[in-house]
């Protein structure tokens, strides 16, 4: 006899059709938990569209409640309206920043006290009002904003539910966006304290690398899963035309691009001009732009606006293969982007090398090539060129190693982790 299907609820400010990679992770609970014995709910905030940072503080367009009832899943999409410091976000000149910025730190202050105060605070109403009339086995909370944790955590208290923190990316432990000034050091300081105390009653959590996952263990004492993001399986008819790579996301500063255009230099030079490299969401980016303008790289490197789901899967269909930079000194990240470059089965070029997780990732699925200094990554470049013009294949992947990291099969290992609780 089947156990009956267990109801999980999911918190989380990201879902379809916004086109951040954390809607993509929020969809995957939605489309693949059924299969597994639960069946999802998610509450979530509603998007009209997401081509750049001002999409992300549009109010929405209509303000009635978008309910999904589908075969996987069901969805709650409350529309959005921003407070007036999302309203300024979008506004230049230096009075309107300094007055977004004691807004946020206000925020910051008082949230842990006062919800209502939070632009997340209808979700907690929503929700509230959803356990009050249905019944849930647990809650599932998918950070960032981590203030949903704090949700989750009051929900969970309030209607006796247990809950889950999904991390993504770490919070107080992150070094992405940590500049060593007073300020960051106090928001590490307070992060900390709120990352404790929202996380203390949580059954466990789950994050996107073991490297992630033991940094969060040592803050907050719980037991972590790691959740590898993965990709989507679909039908890709792959067409290469040209000898082209893309790179798909932000830049971040410690991100070293250079090697890379000093190679693409020296290819140009000595072999061909036919190659271009495609930077998809980096339209506006100043610094690629200044390099580009400081090169003789103008013909061969194009910025590109956010592209949305169908746009993008061309764009990678196409494409002989992709790009992927390091984080600097940063150790353990494991982009999102590395898995959707794995379903397209094409080679990766890891420029340079994180000597980390990254290139771990690209050896154990046989999946591409990595350097870490200017004529490693011009040998690459010649050798992928040959293969091209030969119309030879220039990887030989390992097929078992990239089904791992489906989408589906690790929302059955989120499943068997859940059942080990409810």
């Amino acid at each position: 006899m089947n156990n009956p299907q267990k109801n999980i609820l999911i918190l989380s400010w990201f879902f379809p059709p916004s086109t951040m990679p954390a809607a993509q992770r929020t969809y995957a609970f939605a489309k693949y938990f059924n299969r597994f014995g639960y069946r999802p709910t998610i509450v979530s905030r509603k998007w009209d569209e997401y081509q750049n940072l001002k999409d992300y503080y549009k109010p929405s367009e209509t303000q009635n409640i978008d309910y999904l009832f589908c075969r996987h899943y069901d969805a709650y999409l409350l529309p959005y309206n921003p407070k007036l410091r999302d309203r300024l976000a979008n506004k230049k000149g230096i009075i309107n920043t300094l007055i977004r910025k004691t807004l946020s730190t206000i925020d910051l202050l008082i949230l842990p006290l006062y919800i209502k105060i939070s632009p997340y605070y209808p979700l907690y109403f929503f929700s509230n009002e959803l356990l009050k009339k249905s019944h849930f086995d647990a809650i599932i909370a998918t950070g960032n904003p981590f203030e949903l944790f704090k949700l989750a955590k009051i929900l969970s208290k309030k209607h006796n539910i247990p809950y889950i923190l999904d991390y993504r990316d770490d919070w107080s432990t992150s070094q992405l966006n940590f500049n060593k000034n007073i300020t960051d050091y106090f928001k590490i300081f307070y992060f900390r304290i709120l990352e404790k105390s929202w996380s203390s009653n949580c059954l466990f959590f789950t994050s996107v690398t073991p490297f992630y996952t033991s940094k969060i263990n040592k803050i907050i004492n719980r037991k972590g899963i790691v959740i590898y993001n993965g990709y989507f399986n679909f039908k890709a008819k792959l067409e290469v035309k040209d000898f082209t790579f893309i790179y798909s996301g932000k830049i971040y500063p410690q991100q070293n691009l250079n090697i890379l255009f000093e190679a693409l230099l020296l290819f140009k030079s000595t072999i061909s001009n036919n190659i271009k490299l495609f930077f998809i969401g980096n339209d506006d980016d100043l610094s690629i732009k200044y390099s580009i303008i400081n090169t003789s790289l103008k013909e061969n490197i194009f910025l590109l606006k956010r592209l949305n789901s169908k746009e993008i899967h061309q764009a990678y269909c196409s494409a002989f293969g992709f790009l992927l930079f390091s984080y600097g000194e940063i150790k353990g990240i494991l982009t999102t982007k590395i898995f959707e470059y794995l379903f397209y089965k094409k080679p990766i070029l890891l420029c340079p090398s994180d000597n980390d997780i990254m290139q771990e990732m690209l050896i154990k699925t046989r999946t591409g090539y990595y350097a870490n200094n200017v004529k490693d990554c011009y040998n690459h470049l010649v050798f992928l060129y040959s293969k091209f013009i030969k119309m030879e294949p220039a990887i030989e992947p390992n097929l078992d190693k990239i089904n791992q990291y489906s989408r589906k099969n690790q929302i059955y290992n989120f499943s068997k982790a859940l059942n080990e609780y409810l």
